[in-house]
């Protein structure tokens, strides 16, 4: 198994947010999910909301002003999420037209984990 956060840096628009959102639901598709447990388009919740300390997305990072939204994804290896995935990986060419900066990466090898009671929803809210 296999965590994926890809950290994306998008215009301060909300038309930059839209479109955005639209290609992540429909262009960045995942064709075969058989080795996918779960990927989860994410926006931060302000530093400011929580009673705890914590890394604040919403602002202060990078050189440009922008939204930022981490995609977290469950695989069952790093092929097959390569497999799926890969061909979104467009560091050697132009920023996509809604991006502000280059999206990055963090691949995360769990060594331990605890599995809960409660279950993921049986449905995604896009393909």
């Amino acid at each position: 198994m296999i965590i994926v956060l890809i950290h994306w840096r998008i215009k301060a628009t909300d038309e930059a947010v839209s479109a955005f959102l639209d290609y992540w639901a429909t262009a960045a598709r995942v064709n075969d999910k058989a080795d996918l447990a779960g990927e989860f388009l994410s926006q931060p919740v302000p530093a400011s909301k929580l009673p705890f300390r914590t890394d604040d997305l919403t602002f202060g990072h990078g050189l440009l002003d922008c939204r930022h939204f981490m995609n977290v994804g469950v695989w069952k290896d790093w092929e097959s999420f390569y497999e799926q995935v890969g061909q979104y990986m467009n560091d050697d060419k132009p920023l996509l037209p809604f991006e502000a900066e280059r999206r990055t990466r963090t691949v995360l090898d769990p060594k331990q984990w605890r599995i809960g009671q409660w279950a993921l929803p049986k449905t995604g809210t896009c393909d």
